[in-house]
């Protein structure tokens, strides 16, 4: 009682503080639990709770003002263990009794100014620790409405987050939970990938030193009959993978590849058909072309008739149109039939020389 009362007199006397003063330690944290003070004064002999299992249950509490709260304890015990087993139970100061009344003022102010640098980092953390939660919150969202699979892995394969898209479509939701998922051995839930080009990808990006490196890989899965395409990213923790159900998309490139192929063979036929009638017209003409220059060698001494070689002349010029027409036309044909090559990386383009005169010339003249 007189300690008491010479604390508060000195405390008192020239400084604004406000005192609480308390017979019992039960009694301090009852008021404390409900109106956390600034610092807590206490003896280390009290009845029903000694100092040290003062600061125990100050520093232990669930409220968090409270648990920051900067307590010197007094003592007229000097030896070093007492002291060490009153700062290892969380006290900020112990001062031994007798004490000059400027040394507890300046001890006092000290934890003042303690409390304050602990405030502010309290207001700090639990800012910070909203600003996470609201970014954690936002981030789960995301992955919660992300229709691709998402999972991340730790070092040690296990997971550490898996979304509803990632359950649904590796078909887990049949047999385990999300909470039983997380913590568990991706290698243990899925033994068969084992020797899997997935499974190889994740160990290699694993044992690069590259963190911010990126992975795309399309692998089928023979349980599901699927395809999957996976991108998987490294970080420090492991690596994350995004999942993608791409069987769609790959049924429709094979029936593209397909329907290329049964185009090009249509192609081929054609070309080959039209073709075939065509060499038996150049052939023909060719032929008939030799026959009439024979047949004008043959008659040339006897042409003495303007009117007979004038005739001549208009077969030679009509039958080399029908040759050029049909070495024309097999040109076309063949530079379909190439296009069709072209598409599938089966043909070389050559390029040649021309004379633009000669070819306008052939034009105009087949087309009349």
């Amino acid at each position: 009682t007189d300690m008491r009362n010479y604390l508060v007199s000195l405390l008192s006397v020239n400084t604004n503080y406000i005192i609480s003063a308390f017979s019992s330690g039960n009694e301090l944290l009852s008021q404390a639990l409900k109106t956390p003070p600034d610092v807590i004064i206490s003896d280390l002999m009290m009845p029903e709770t000694d100092g040290l299992s003062l600061v125990t249950q100050i520093r232990s509490s669930q409220n968090s003002k409270m648990s920051v709260i900067p307590v010197i304890l007094l003592s007229a015990n000097a030896e070093d263990q007492t002291r060490n087993e009153a700062i290892t139970a969380g006290a900020d100061d112990y001062i031994i009794k007798p004490f000059h009344a400027k040394e507890l003022l300046a001890r006092v102010e000290g934890a003042l100014k303690i409390q304050s640098v602990r405030k502010t980092a309290y207001i700090r953390e639990k800012q910070l620790k909203n600003q996470v939660r609201g970014e954690k919150g936002k981030w789960s969202n995301v992955m919660k409405n992300l229709r691709e699979g998402f999972l991340m892995l730790d070092r040690d394969w296990r997971y550490i987050f898996i979304n509803d898209s990632n359950i649904n479509l590796s078909g887990l939701e049949k047999g385990l939970s999300k909470t039983e998922i997380i913590g568990s051995e991706f290698l243990k839930i899925y033994p068969d990938l084992i020797s899997s080009p997935l499974v190889k990808k994740i160990s290699s990006i694993m044992e690069s030193s590259n963190r911010e490196e990126i992975i795309s890989l399309d692998h089928y899965y023979e349980p599901h009959q699927k395809f999957y395409e996976h991108r998987i990213y490294s970080h420090s923790i492991g690596v994350s993978v995004l999942t993608t159900d791409v069987t769609s998309r790959k049924k429709m490139e094979k029936e593209a590849l397909e329907y290329r192929r049964k185009q090009n063979e249509f192609i081929d036929t054609l070309c080959h058909e039209l073709r075939n009638p065509l060499n038996g017209i150049y052939g023909s003409s060719v032929l008939l072309l030799d026959e009439i220059v024979e047949l004008k060698n043959m008659v040339k001494t006897e042409m003495n008739d303007q009117k007979l070689s004038e005739m001549f002349n208009r077969i030679l010029d009509d039958v080399k149109t029908i040759e050029g027409c049909a070495q024309q036309q097999k040109v076309i044909v063949d530079d379909v039939l190439d296009y069709s090559k072209l598409e599938g990386n089966k043909v070389e383009l050559n390029p040649e020389t021309f004379k633009l005169q000669s070819w306008i010339s052939s034009v105009t003249q087949m087309s009349g």
